[in-house]
């Protein structure tokens, strides 16, 4: 068996735990392990494969990361490959979670394993970095246009309450329809991030009919969406 009294790992802190092995015909099956996570709760029960070739890691279906904290150092690190908004940004607070569906993790190239689940966001405000300060100001600019405003120098991403599906294959983490808000503007991002760092990203922008039904010449654009790539 093995113990601990805390572990840090990929900017989140565990709490104090133990863990038991086996290993049966190849296979090291793991007890289950249920702490204290980043300020939420980590619940997981880990494989490791070695029957079948290079030893693999696997995480059961259930393995599930509940009400962490949102934080910038997240941001900095695997956050931004979940959601690409998030990241580098100078201000970030909120809750989020994170369900495991599949993972298949070898343990030589990590970069090169499976992993597919939910991102949930239960809130969030932040202030974006270099990525996404662009679409964030465009975002900005549209909603002082519309609100008759001024635009603001730093402005805050608000982040609904939303599940993301994402999936990471072949060291790129692919995401569909992550929604922020800047002031009554919408913005829809999807595409991918590569562990490199690589981006290929669209955001989108719906452009709503009660922005443009008193413009006669804007009034065409009601319903269309504005998609930016990143």
């Amino acid at each position: 068996g093995l113990s601990w009294d805390f572990f840090q790992v990929v900017g989140l802190r565990g709490s104090r735990g133990d863990f038991r092995a086996e290993l049966t015909e190849g296979i090291v099956r793991g007890s289950p392990i249920d702490i204290s996570f980043g300020g939420g709760q980590l619940r997981t029960v880990p494989f490791v494969r070695f029957d079948s070739g290079p030893p693999v890691l696997l995480l059961s279906q259930a393995t599930q990361i509940s009400r962490a904290l949102i934080t910038e150092e997240l941001c900095r690190d695997w956050l931004q490959y979940l959601a690409p908004v998030m990241a580098d940004a100078t201000r970030a607070e909120g809750q989020f979670s994170l369900q495991l569906k599949r993972s298949v993790i070898p343990i030589e190239t990590p970069r090169a394993g499976t992993l597919e689940g939910t991102f949930t966001i239960h809130e969030a405000n932040i202030r974006p970095g270099p990525v996404t300060r662009e679409i964030a100001n465009i975002a900005s600019q549209v909603d002082a246009l519309i609100n008759r405003r001024p635009t603001p120098n730093q402005p805050v991403l608000k982040i609904d309450p939303q599940e993301i599906r994402f999936r990471m294959v072949r060291g790129r983490v692919e995401h569909q329809n992550f929604k922020i808000e800047v002031g009554d503007v919408v913005v829809r991002t999807s595409g991918s991030v590569g562990l490199d760092q690589t981006l290929d990203l669209v955001a989108e922008i719906p452009i709503r009919a009660k922005w443009v039904q008193q413009d006669p010449v804007l009034r065409s654009l009601a319903d269309q969406t504005l998609k930016v790539p990143i």
